[in-house]
């Protein structure tokens, strides 16, 4: 049995549990609102309501109002003696969760499926603003002989471009920087022949073709009466050499432009 000021609830946030053998006790079970009862004056007798009996001054006793569902508040109210079971709010106030509840296990908060099933995107959720699939940013490989992009299905990807396709430069103009097969490829050019017998020609990979003077060359005009030289300038010179004169009045002295020098008998006598 308990005392008159245990069971006189005076405030409108307190409560009575059931305990063990039914008797109610101050807790959080029964709801006593706006007004001070005293459970003298609960006039209910044994019957099919949650009061089963009211017993001298102060023990009510009551019967257990638990549904045996984990889903449902259960209520028992000592003045009217009907039983309630509210089902408990199962919403967590968080989207990126399916909010349920089991009977025996009670209440749970699964989370959502955020996935799109597109590889191109970052799947994210927020309690307050939901699901968020968000495009990832193309990855660009730095490499010009590839096409960047992403597959919805595969993700990302760098495909090569068409062979010949302009490729990295390796800032050589002596180089043709072309792709192949996704990869540049620096290849040399050809050199610039600029038709002079006086100059070397290349490439300075700085400044381009090059044509120097070399004054050591023997141009060669195909000519053995001449002599031929190139000046400072890169011009080529094909001089004709000097009848050499063999002193010999018996002989006719010149030059044949293919076999150079002669020197030909005069008729006898």
């Amino acid at each position: 049995m308990h005392s008159s000021e245990a069971l006189l609830p005076r405030f409108s946030d307190q409560f009575i549990d059931l305990d063990v053998t039914g008797n109610a006790t101050l807790g959080t079970s029964a709801l006593f609102t706006n007004t001070t009862y005293s459970l003298v004056s609960v006039g209910y007798k044994s019957g099919p309501s949650c009061v089963q009996s009211v017993s001298g001054s102060y023990v009510v006793t009551v019967n257990n109002p638990d549904d045996n569902d984990a889903c449902t508040s259960d209520f028992c109210d000592l003045l009217t003696g009907t039983v309630t079971h509210t089902p408990v709010n199962i919403d967590d106030g968080n989207v990126c969760t399916n909010d349920a509840c089991n009977s025996v296990s009670g209440v749970s908060h699964t989370q959502v499926n955020i996935d799109d099933n597109n590889a191109c995107t970052s799947d994210a959720c927020h309690s307050i603003d939901g699901i968020s699939n968000t495009a990832i940013p193309i990855v660009n490989d730095n490499n010009p002989c590839t096409t960047d992009g992403c597959d919805p299905l595969t993700g990302e990807y760098h495909t090569p471009v068409a062979d010949g396709s302009p490729g990295t430069s390796d800032n050589n103009v002596c180089t043709s920087d072309v792709c192949l097969s996704g990869t540049t490829v620096n290849n040399p050019l050809p050199i610039e022949d600029d038709n002079n017998v006086c100059t070397v020609d290349g490439c300075d990979p700085l400044n381009g073709p090059t044509h120097t003077i070399d004054v050591s060359i023997i141009p060669g005009d195909g000519n053995a009466c001449t002599t031929d030289y190139c000046d400072a300038a890169g011009l080529a010179h094909s001089d004709l050499l000097p009848i050499v004169n063999d002193n010999n009045p018996c002989t006719t002295d010149g030059c044949d432009p293919l076999t150079g020098e002669y020197h030909t008998p005069v008729a006898d006598g």
